[in-house]
């Protein structure tokens, strides 16, 4: 994410510096992985929810039973009925034991009260006590008329089994029976024991989809207004997803957008009182050199002023110079350049042009201070570069020297060339009673022309001494 700092220093260093942030939230998470710990947590729950409604369907049937006019009881009003009935009849009414083929037809016919109550979910066998033999048992009706496709080991969990002694006249018996009262409920119970796992399963699914998909609506709308041109309200980030990834980047798009928006609309302001600025500041001066010119081409005046007219006429084109210089200086700073010609260059002319400058400061009352070291060997270095843009890099550098240097103390330039680094370290003193920091173009101006080379240039100031270095 970028941040707009304003720094400030002399020598024109104030101005806006767009620097790098780092991020302050880390997206780590996936839509899928998440979906994933979901879908297997929802599993989970309601297989074991499923597993809880089966355990306690018997819990559930006595409670409808003893609780509720839903299911009555017919297994205990089944067993009251064979005790009460069976001391009114005898076990063998032939006297003697039969075939189990002719027993329901003997049944039917001797001992009618085993079918008067029967209960169609209730299983039940009789054996003698005496001699523990089999005497006569009847299947549930619900086994024999429902194909249960779930098998016997089913059938055999579903069933409730109570015995009981029954008082016959011919002597007393064991009355088994084996309830699958659970079947009467078992069927609706159990699928909507299904229908609520199911729901169970497929509700927090659902929600996650649903809350995802409406905050990714929110990203799109907010989106839809950073098109519309709305850079102020910020993008939440929720969540650690793919999507939240979306919205976080999306929101440092919309703050470098909205920092590049605005320093565009600086520099254009910028470049506007700068057109305002120098039309003006021309106006003057060619107004100026417009008269002194009509006076020498008119040959009025004396002819002893024609020397002085002259002289002024070439401060005034001076100044217009050094105007669009100016003009020249900014449009470099604020609007960057296009690619420029090079041609083949030795250090050696460029370094020639350097300490040229070097002795102009010294002519004009500067101590300057070259420290050569012992491999500099300008002579042997060739690199592409552009003439002019190099000539008004030195001089803005020594330009900057004669605004603000300290005459009294001495202008250190010291030349490296070591590990493969070449390079020009320029150091003076800052001079105390100083005119006001101006716009930072000039050393702006310099820097540009040497990222253009390739270089490096970069200046800072330390208890009072302004250092620039520049690195080839």
């Amino acid at each position: 994410m970028h941040t707009i700092r304003r720094l400030s220093g002399p020598y024109g260093a104030g101005g806006i510096d767009v620097t790098e942030r780092s991020k302050e939230k880390r997206i780590t998470g996936s839509v899928v992985v998440r979906m994933l710990e979901i879908l297997i947590l929802s599993a989970a729950v309601s297989i074991g929810c499923l597993c809880f409604f089966y355990l306690n369907r018997f819990r559930v049937q006595e409670f409808l039973m003893y609780h509720t006019e839903i299911l009555s009881n017919e297994r205990d009003e089944f067993i009251q009925w064979m005790n009460s009935q069976s001391r009114n009849y005898k076990m063998y009414p032939t006297g003697k034991e039969v075939d189990e083929a002719d027993r329901e037809m003997l049944d039917q016919e001797y001992l009618p009260f085993l079918f008067a109550h029967r209960d169609p979910y209730a299983s039940f066998w009789i054996y003698n006590d005496e001699t523990g033999r089999y005497v006569t048992g009847y299947v549930a009706d619900v086994l024999a008329d429902k194909p249960w496709l779930l098998g016997s080991s089913f059938l055999e969990d579903q069933a409730e089994r109570v015995e009981t002694r029954l008082l016959f006249q011919d002597g007393t018996a064991t009355l088994i029976v084996e309830s699958y009262r659970v079947l009467r409920i078992f069927s609706w119970y159990m699928g909507g024991a299904v229908l609520f796992s199911l729901l169970l399963f497929l509700l927090p699914v659902i929600i996650y989809i649903y809350r995802r998909m409406k905050y990714l609506k929110k990203i799109r709308q907010q989106a839809l207004e950073m098109a519309g041109g709305n850079l102020e309200c910020p993008i939440k980030v929720a969540g650690n997803d793919e999507i939240s990834s979306l919205a976080q980047e999306l929101d440092y798009l919309r703050c470098a957008l909205k920092e590049q928006i605005e320093e565009e609309r600086k520099s254009y302001q910028a470049n506007r009182e700068l057109i305002r600025a120098v039309s003006h500041d021309l106006r003057t001066p060619l107004t100026t050199l417009y008269g002194y010119l009509e006076i020498l081409n008119k040959g009025l005046g004396k002819p002893e002023q024609r020397g002085m007219y002259l002289k002024r006429c070439l401060d005034k084109t001076e100044e217009i110079r050094n105007m669009s210089d100016r003009m020249f200086e900014y449009t470099l700073v604020f609007e960057g350049t296009e690619e420029v010609e090079k041609q083949e260059l030795f250090l050696a002319v460029l370094w020639k042009e350097f300490e040229n400058g070097a002795k102009e400061l010294e002519d004009e009352g500067f101590i300057v201070e070259i420290k050569e070291r012992t491999r500099w060997k300008p002579e042997e270095i060739i690199f592409q570069g552009n003439p002019f843009l190099l000539k008004r890099l030195w001089d803005n550098l020594f330009s900057n020297i004669r605004r603000y240097a300290d005459k009294t103390e001495p202008v250190s330039i010291e030349v490296m060339a070591n590990h493969g680094k070449t390079g020009i370290i320029i150091k003076n003193r800052i001079m105390k009673n100083r005119e006001a920091a101006g716009s930072g173009v000039g050393l702006k101006s310099a820097r540009c022309i040497a990222q253009i080379h390739q270089w490096s240039l970069t200046w800072e100031e330390e208890d009072g001494v302004f250092s620039v270095v520049l690195l080839f």
